[in-house]
């Protein structure tokens, strides 16, 4: 029988025993191309001129060197070494950097480029986590005075503040009185104190007027034009205290107490 490289077209005669050895599978002595016998395969003369291949050669180391190339003429069946990744070590040319399982990618660059792009998500998540603190900023200052302080602080030197800090804490009521003038007229005075260290809005003030058993009459709130004055400084300083006095009408109320509180709407 007779079988015909696809490669370089070489013919070899070929026989059942060779074939049945590897499933059919030969090299071409001519080209070195593997290829199936049986695809290829057809009748010839039993006298014809093509030379008997050689017989298989015996099962060998398969890392040991590969055996010169037979002659040509004859079809050179196909090995089938088991391979194995026991023990098995891959080397480094002379010279050269270290080959790895990565295509050649040292150890070294790939941590480095995994630490990158973490410090990068970190990053961006960072700068998401700022920008929701600012929009949400007056929702951190009634719920989280501390969080929204240190969020002051880093926006004072980048100049992010778009309008005056509100610490209701850093507010303290040094004195007040409630003086009852003609009529139901009456005068405010209250001593505001600011202990935090950064300029504060004006707050607002609340006053509750109450009875002699400690009920509530009425509420008064003041906003910070009612009873701030022309010549009153823009911020409530850092580290400073200062008086202001008002005067208000209490109507049908006859209050023998009251209370007074700051906000910040």
């Amino acid at each position: 029988m007779l079988t015909t490289c696809p490669a370089c077209l070489m013919t070899h005669r070929v026989s059942e025993a060779q074939l049945g050895m590897r499933q059919g599978l030969v090299r071409c002595r001519q080209c070195a191309v593997v290829f199936n016998a049986h695809d290829m395969l057809r009748e010839g003369s039993e006298d014809a001129a093509w030379p008997e291949p050689e017989d298989f050669p015996p099962q060998t180391d398969p890392w040991a060197a590969p055996a010169p190339a037979p002659a040509r003429g004859g079809a050179q069946p196909l090995r089938d070494p088991v391979l194995t990744t026991e023990n098995v070590s891959i080397g480094r040319p002379e010279g050269g950097p270290s080959i790895g399982a990565s295509g050649g990618e040292s150890p070294a660059r790939s941590v480095g480029t995994s630490a990158g792009i973490w410090l990068t998500l970190a990053a961006l998540l960072l700068l998401l986590v700022a920008q929701v603190a600012f929009i949400e900023r007056t929702t951190l200052q009634r719920q989280f005075p501390a969080l929204y302080a240190g969020l002051v602080r880093l926006c004072l030197p980048l100049g992010c503040l778009t309008e005056p800090v509100r610490l209701v804490e850093s507010v303290e009521i040094k004195g007040s009185a409630l003086d009852a003038l003609a009529g139901d007229r009456a005068r405010l005075s209250v001593t505001l104190a600011n202990r935090g260290p950064l300029d504060l809005a004006w707050p607002h003030l609340v006053l509750t007027l109450q009875d002699a058993q400690g009920q509530r009459l009425a509420v008064r709130a003041l906003a910070p034009i009612d009873y701030l004055t022309a010549e009153a400084a823009p911020l409530l300083r850092a580290g400073t205290e200062v008086e202001w006095r008002v005067l208000m009408g209490l109507g049908d109320a006859r209050p023998m107490g009251y209370t007074l509180a700051v906000l910040y709407p």
